[in-house]
């Protein structure tokens, strides 16, 4: 009896070895089949898109390629450790400038406690949500009064998703986000935010004058009707957001920013 059991043992040992096997080719299955269905969901989606889709290879990613703003845009996705989606939009050579945004909700709180300081747009939310660092005289221009609403729904249209980050260098506008994503929302949001932020960049410059909705309060915070300090009960332009103090704008009846100028008699939110 005792001579047989290292038999027994001996004959399990294939068992085992056959089962791994099987196992592993069952993976290798569906990873071929989750890799088929991801490439047709994403050459039916560059259809739609206007565009073509390129398979990856061993030395490139697969991405859908279509236009933005009559520019050539490539969405590029890497799977597996590190993954990430990346838009990438050559613009014609041009001394723009450069500017970044990111998600100010982790990392921006303690980088301000240490001196670093984001360029603030005027609306309390979205300064609160992301953070503007680069060019100012090209952050300026792209959120011009008469672009700030357009320019700030192109970056909160992106911001929900994660790890995102734009950034517009001299030759170039990228857009990056961690994780795979190929949902045709998500890439459709991706080309319209992207239309509507290099247009304004390459469109005619606007006249800006001086329209930053921050600038009273960010000198010395001062009403700039009075030019005494600010102190409650304040009151923010509802067009640019400048504070004043009550009983100034209730005198004046209007914004005292120059650049802004709503008409005589509008309430401040």
């Amino acid at each position: 009896m005792l001579s047989r059991l290292p038999i027994l043992a001996k004959g399990e040992d294939p068992a085992w070895f056959f089962v791994l096997i099987l196992a592993g080719f069952v993976g290798v299955v569906i990873a071929l089949m989750m890799r088929s269905q991801a490439e047709q969901r994403r050459k039916a989606l560059a259809l739609r898109l206007g565009g073509r889709y390129e398979q990856g290879s061993l030395f490139s990613n697969p991405a859908l390629h279509f236009s933005v703003a009559d520019q050539p845009a490539m969405l590029e996705f890497r799977g597996g450790r590190g993954a990430f989606t990346q838009l990438y939009v050559p613009l014609p050579a041009s001394a723009l400038g450069a500017f970044k945004v990111t998600s100010a909700r982790i990392g921006w709180g303690m980088l301000r406690l240490l001196g670093f300081n984001s360029v603030r747009i005027g609306d309390p939310t979205f300064d609160e949500w992301f953070a503007v660092t680069g060019d100012v005289s090209l952050i300026r221009r792209v959120f011009n009064l008469e672009n700030r609403a357009r320019a700030m729904e192109a970056v909160r249209r992106l911001g929900i998703y994660p790890g995102f980050s734009l950034e517009f260098e001299i030759r170039s506008l990228q857009i990056r986000f961690n994780g795979t994503l190929d949902e045709e929302v998500f890439a459709r949001a991706v080309k319209r935010s992207a239309e509507d932020l290099v247009a304004i960049v390459l469109g005619p410059p606007l006249a800006t004058g001086i329209e930053w909705g921050e600038s009273a309060e960010r000198a010395a915070g001062l009403c700039p009707i009075c030019t005494t300090v600010l102190k409650e009960p304040v009151v923010r332009c509802p067009r640019c957001r400048a504070p004043h103090h009550r009983e100034c704008w209730d005198y004046l009846g209007r914004c005292a920013v120059y650049g802004c100028e709503p008409k005589p008699g509008r309430r401040a939110a």
